[in-house]
């Protein structure tokens, strides 16, 4: 029951939707976040002071390589120093390489504000740029905060006249914040209290929720973790997944704090998880619309997250024959926590059975490949990366090429027309390095539309 769980978790249940901030934070890689997370988790008493650092990094590779690849939820009780009053603070860490945007973009739907942290001594970069347009699109509250600036290289003037260029966001508005010492976190948390709205929905409509993210655990099976929208959820009911068409007795629910806390209800507005005692993770997709059984005859669902566009392909094949059937387990259970991977069967001649997967970049598919090693145990190979290229052949037919051994060599079958794939980008840069950054363009075949 409710009064089971340790207290301040017994109140997040009885907090009303009005005083729920949810919340993520954005950045450049090494901007800072996971530092910062860990001083946020700390203030509210989630952590020791003790505790490791970069605490919600729970990955291997997370922590071997120093950089957030999964964004982590974490849900936190906060006593505001202004009104006394107790805030259900959910708190969404996201990656900072560009390789890992759709993990930003999923997240920053189920947030109603984001806090923007830009490095004092680096200044604004290029994902600084990209997840704020993320974040201006989903139209979140966005507040905007400096990182490390208690180092002595800091920029804060120069930094706070960047983000006023791409932001609006008056240079007196924006936060100063330390990771390390711990500078400016109460003044942040109350900004977040203050400027954040409240999630929207109603508590009297029948539950709806948006599932943003989902992993496999060995004791639990599917874990999904919801959004909710409107009304409540009660343990011992039925849910609707509108992917599968099917409906699912709910085991468990509860919040992440940041390991999983059960509670006996979850109430529109708050995030958290359930479990539906599903082991198939093929029955379940990332953006789908999870409502009260019933409740989907008459409800409108989510209208799901835009598809990832992978831009590398490779092979992966298991480096041990015999271990085809373990490496095709262990792709199920990643691929439900990584939506971006495209992923389709594939034959080698020389390797055998495996898989031809779509990536975000090479880091992307770096990670993926150590972590079918780190939590699964596959010891896999990677083939070189390739990109798909479009072939029109004599008869009119168009072929999308993703092999180079496929690829048809003269006389036998020449193409008429042969495509490659094209990136349309914006550059944001200072003025004086345009002519440069051109010469550059067009030394890699590029062509400027507009300056």
């Amino acid at each position: 029951s409710t009064a089971k769980v340790p207290p301040p978790l017994a109140l997040a249940s009885s907090i009303p939707a009005e005083r729920n901030r949810n919340f993520s934070i954005i950045a450049h890689v090494d901007h800072g976040k996971s530092t910062l997370c860990d001083k946020l988790l700390k203030a509210c008493g989630v952590i020791p002071e003790d505790a490791r650092e970069q605490y919600l990094d729970g990955l291997e590779v997370e922590r071997s390589r120093g950089i957030t690849v999964k964004s982590t939820t974490c849900s936190m009780i906060y006593r505001s120093e202004k009104d006394g009053q107790d805030y259900l603070m959910n708190l969404i860490d996201t990656p900072g390489h560009v390789d890992f945007s759709y993990e930003v973009s999923r997240s920053l739907m189920a947030c109603q504000g984001a806090v923007l942290l830009v490095d004092a001594v680096q200044g604004v970069q290029a994902q600084t740029v990209s997840t704020f347009h993320q974040a201006f699109y989903a139209n979140l509250e966005v507040l905007c905060a400096l990182s490390k600036v208690d180092l002595e290289h800091a920029q804060k003037n120069e930094v706070k006249e960047q983000l006023l260029g791409l932001t609006a966001v008056p240079k007196d508005e924006i936060l100063e914040v330390s990771g390390k010492t711990g500078e400016g976190v109460p003044a942040l948390l109350e900004a977040i209290v203050a400027k954040v709205p409240p999630p929207t929905g109603s508590l009297d409509a029948p539950f709806k929720s948006l599932l943003f993210d989902a992993r496999f655990d060995n004791a639990r099976g599917v874990v999904l973790l919801i959004a909710i929208r409107d009304g409540e959820l009660k343990k011992g009911e039925k849910v609707y997944c509108s992917y599968s068409q099917r409906s699912y007795g709910v085991h468990e629910m509860g919040i992440l704090h940041p390991d999983p806390k059960p509670l006996d209800v979850l109430r529109s507005g708050q995030i958290g998880y359930i479990t539906v005692g599903a082991k198939d993770i093929r029955s379940f997709r990332v953006g789908e619309t999870v409502f009260a059984d019933g409740a989907q005859k008459t409800g409108e669902a989510f209208p799901g997250f835009r598809a990832a566009q992978p831009m590398v392909y490779a092979g992966i094949f298991p480096e041990y024959v015999g271990d085809g059937e373990k490496l095709e387990v262990a792709m199920q259970r990643l691929l439900l926590t990584d939506a971006s991977v495209e992923s389709r069967r594939d034959i080698s001649p020389v390797l055998g059975s495996g898989f031809r997967c779509g990536f975000l970049g090479l880091l992307h598919l770096d990670v993926f490949r150590q972590r079918l090693m780190s939590e699964f145990g596959v010891e896999v190979l990677a083939t070189s990366p390739t990109v798909p290229y479009r072939l029109e052949m004599n008869d009119g037919k168009v072929v999308v090429v993703e092999h180079a051994g496929d690829f048809p060599s003269p006389p036998l079958m020449p193409p008429k027309r042969v495509e490659e794939p094209l990136v349309m980008a914006t550059v944001v840069l200072p003025r004086e390095m345009v002519p440069s950054v051109q010469m550059l363009c067009m030394e890699r075949r590029g062509g400027g539309e507009a300056v």
